[in-house]
């Protein structure tokens, strides 16, 4: 009889006969939507399209907000085009059945640099991958490898817009990814 330990190995390896992946666009948990889910804790904003997540094996969106508490202040109160979502956001994305985001966007240094890191320790805290980014400069241009039903999966994220002037003359570029395709390779 098969070892306990190459059974594991054969049913690891064992693949679904397919993989549904859902990829949706830019996901804001700041402003309003912020506000709400701080005061309503049983609010869901997914709630539209549960059942396209539900039916999905891997559900991969744009986070288009940091998800940090700065300065006390746990979503974005600054004017203009400007979002940071609460902490507890990472929470909502991975109940919701969001396996990975990427935040590589114009909006990721919306809160600086410790608005972005605390972002990336939330999603990690809650258990959502994120691609495109990285708490040490290089890594951003990783892949995030994931396991899917047997698929191994590698996603990568990158941006062209940053809302900060060149991103190249920018901290970000150390943190966040860029269009490059030398950098990406």
């Amino acid at each position: 009889s098969p070892s306990p330990a190459s059974s594991a190995t054969a049913a690891a390896e064992t693949r679904a006969p397919h993989l549904v992946v859902l990829v949706g666009g830019d996901v804001n948990l700041g402003r309003g939507i912020g506000k709400r889910l701080l005061m309503d804790f049983e609010y869901y904003p997914f709630r539209r399209v549960r059942g396209w997540f539900s039916g999905a094996d891997l559900v991969f969106a744009n986070l288009e907000s940091p998800l940090a508490d700065h300065d006390g202040k746990p979503f974005g109160q600054r004017p203009d085009n400007v979002f940071a979502g609460p902490p507890l956001g990472a929470g909502i994305l991975s109940r919701s059945g969001v396996g990975v985001v990427s935040v590589a966007n114009n909006h990721a240094w919306d809160y600086g640099k410790d608005g972005f890191l605390q972002s990336l320790d939330n999603l990690t805290s809650a258990g959502v991958a994120y691609a495109g980014g990285s708490d040490h400069t290089g890594g951003q241009y990783s892949p995030r490898l994931l396991r899917v039903k047997g698929f191994k999966v590698a996603v990568f994220a990158v941006t062209d817009v940053w809302n900060y002037g060149p991103m190249r003359r920018h901290e970000g570029d150390r943190y966040v990814a860029s269009v490059d395709w030398k950098r990406l390779e």
